[in-house]
C-alpha cells in the first residue's frame, strides 16, 4: 500500500464523519435527543483525525502520481491548496465537538446554543470538504470535470467491426 492508496483509502472519513455527524446533530436537535447530539459530537471528532491524516498522506499521495500521464499538476495544487483550507475547518470543527462535550456536561444552559451553532459550522465545513474532495475527483477522474469532452460517438471502437 503507498500513500496514493492511504490518501484514496481514508479521505473518505473526514466527508462521511463530518456529513453523518451533521445528519446526527441535526436529527438530535429536532428530536432532543442528546445521545443523538453527543454521538455527532465524537463523529466530528473522528473526521476531524480523519482530515489530519488525509491531509499529511497527501503530499506522499502527490509523489505516487505526478508524473503519470494524463495528471495536471495544477490541478494537484488547487486540491491542496484547498486542502489546506479544509483542514483548518476540520482541526475547527474537531475543537468544537470537544467544547460541545464539554458544554453538554457542565454547562447545561446554553447547551443547546451550542449545539445550533456548531450544527452550522458543520455546514460551513461540508461544504468545504465537499469542494476539496471535488477538486481531488478531478486529478484522476476527467468525467466529472467542467471541461470534459466525451468521446465522439460515431468514432469506431473495437467492438463496431463486424
Amino acid at each position: 500500500m503507498n500513500a496514493a492508496h492511504i490518501h484514496l483509502v481514508i479521505n473518505h472519513i473526514p466527508v462521511m464523519g463530518l456529513l453523518f455527524g451533521a445528519g446526527f446533530l441535526l436529527v438530535g436537535l429536532l428530536s432532543k435527543k442528546d445521545l443523538l447530539i453527543k454521538s455527532a459530537f465524537v463523529l466530528f471528532i473522528i473526521a476531524a483525525i480523519g482530515a489530519v491524516i488525509t491531509f499529511f498522506s497527501g503530499e506522499g499521495a502527490e509523489e505516487v502520481i505526478e508524473h503519470l500521464p494524463g495528471v495536471d499538476g495544477a490541478l494537484i495544487h488547487t486540491h491542496e491548496e484547498a486542502g489546506e483550507t479544509a483542514l483548518i475547518g476540520m482541526i475547527v470543527m474537531g475543537l468544537l465537538a470537544i467544547g460541545g462535550l464539554w458544554v453538554y456536561r457542565f454547562m447545561n444552559r446554553i447547551r443547546i446554543t451550542a449545539a445550533v451553532l456548531i450544527f452550522l459550522a458543520s455546514v460551513l465545513a461540508l461544504g468545504w470538504l465537499a469542494y476539496t474532495a471535488n477538486l481531488g475527483g478531478d486529478i484522476r477522474h476527467p468525467e466529472v470535470r467542467k471541461d470534459f469532452v466525451p468521446p465522439d460517438a460515431k468514432t469506431p471502437t473495437v467492438d463496431d467491426h463486424d
